[in-house]
């Protein structure tokens, strides 16, 4: 029997197995290297997440209704955290333990040369040593062509804000009419109702001391799993940015992110082009 090639011409049996399939080989390693890295990062990512839930359960005394450790959790569920991992956080967070630390939220302001943009960024930290971690914040800056500014510097541009979420099934009308009624009632300021991956979805946007009130009043319209409550921070107004400054950004945002010490970087980009 003849192995048939590439553009018809016929190879000797032998001659095929003798041919090396490193294309093959080469193909399989980028595979493998691309999904140790995204395994990492989610590894990574959990980590961040899971210490976010324990520094909020200890602050509260594990009080999951309490704002803090509430967006905590849905952050941690947004972000795929186990259930056991989560209530393993929440546990710790409530065990005193030798060696414990304190840590504490810090924020850093920061502009960043992304091409021909200048884009705005916030950086949200959870530390036990604001030195290393402003640090290595201002480190990052530097590296990628940018700069650490005053805390605050920021405040034109950036609000803090709640975003509650709720999921239900596509072409609910009666769903999104409860929601926005229960939502503006309680002190809403916008309920938006969009179509997302063969689900409906609705986003409820309110002021940050808003968001436990909101959150009562719609936790009944949808499941567990199906909501969330989060704080965060959004630009007024976001720009647009060539190619040259995705690509810087994107390298910015990746370098944070191998920093245990960052939780949240939120910038004035428009994110449909990173």
């Amino acid at each position: 029997m003849l192995n048939v090639a590439r553009h018809g011409h016929r190879i000797p049996n032998g001659a095929a197995r003798a041919m090396p399939m490193t294309g093959h080989r080469g193909f399989s390693r980028v595979l493998t290297a691309k999904k140790g890295e995204k395994d990492a990062k989610r590894a990574n990512m959990h980590a961040k997440v899971s210490r976010e839930v324990t520094q909020a359960s200890k602050a509260c005394g594990g009080d999951v209704s309490s704002l803090r450790l509430s967006t905590a959790i849905a952050k941690a569920r947004q972000l795929e955290l186990p259930k056991d991992k989560i209530k393993a956080a929440i546990e710790r967070g409530t065990s005193s333990g030798k060696g414990d630390v304190d840590m504490e939220i810090v924020r850093y302001d920061g502009v960043l040369k992304a091409g021909s943009s200048v884009v705005q960024c916030l950086i949200i930290s959870l530390t036990e040593n604001r030195n290393r971690t402003g640090a290595a914040v201002r480190a990052t800056f530097k590296k990628c062509n940018g700069e650490l500014q005053k805390t605050g510097s920021l405040d034109y541009l950036f609000e803090e804000v709640g975003l509650i979420t709720l999921k239900t099934s596509l072409d609910d009308d009666e769903f999104e009419e409860n929601v926005m009624e229960a939502a503006l009632e309680s002190g809403a300021e916008d309920v938006t109702c969009v179509d997302a991956d063969g689900e409906r979805k609705c986003y409820i946007k309110t002021a940050v001391g808003d968001l436990g009130a909101v959150q009562s009043a719609v936790k009944h319209l949808a499941g567990e799993e199906d909501l969330s409550a989060v704080t965060k921070f959004i630009a007024n107004q976001t720009m647009e940015i060539d190619e040259e400054g995705s690509e810087a950004l994107t390298n910015f945002l990746d370098r944070l992110d191998e920093n245990e010490d960052v939780t949240d970087v939120y910038h004035s980009a428009d994110r449909e082009k990173i």
